[in-house]
């Protein structure tokens, strides 16, 4: 009697080990598919950022008082040091295929929600040339506000980073550095 009492309490840790590991199993295949693209996002965003970091260290300094001159001397030395370590570095690296979809997604119910005379207001400030990864941004040009209201819709970035609208392209853009670090084409829904 004993040794059967014993025989079914293991056998009921058992089948309450193996239970556990089941529902736990189930609810790792059950995850947010993009709770899961924009953790790989912000994990992507945080390496360009110890890059960045890095690559600031042997850069000139920059002091609160300087002139336009030395800030572009800065900015120039700072991206040259990231262009080198992402030489290899090409469209879809930050904004990769996992995560690109819900910005796609996030675009069209903003302009959903626009009507046309705000988009043409929007796009009358927008520069319009094609980015490339580690592109430097064109000082002539202008760089039009991001809307705040798409902003906040937004995945937030480091302070050195930031959301930028070129033609019908999201880029993401070193402001330190003045540099293009990714984006994603085709993104702005097609005029209504």
């Amino acid at each position: 009697m004993r040794i059967q009492c014993r025989l079914s309490l293991l056998s009921a840790a058992i089948v309450a080990g193996l239970l556990a590991s089941a529902v736990q199993l189930s609810a790792q295949q059950e995850q947010n598919p993009t709770a899961l693209a924009l953790a790989a996002f912000t994990k992507r965003v945080n390496a360009y950022m110890d890059l960045h970091k890095k690559a600031e260290e042997g850069a000139p300094d920059v002091s609160k008082g300087a002139t336009p001159a030395e800030v572009m001397v800065f900015e120039k030395a700072l991206g040259d040091r990231i262009k080198a370590a992402r030489s290899t570095a090409q469209q879809g690296d930050v904004f990769a295929p996992d995560v690109a979809p819900l910005f796609k997604t996030i675009f069209a119910d903003y302009y959903r929600r626009r009507s046309g005379r705000e988009i043409r207001l929007l796009f009358d400030e927008v520069p319009n040339f094609k980015p490339q990864v580690n592109m430097t941004y064109p000082v002539n040009l202008p760089k039009a506000n991001f809307p705040p209201r798409l902003a906040l819709a937004m995945p937030q970035l480091p302070e050195q980073l930031e959301y930028r609208l070129v033609g019908d392209s999201l880029v993401m853009r070193d402001s330190k550095a003045n540099l293009i670090v990714d984006y994603i084409p085709g993104i702005v829904p097609a005029k209504r």
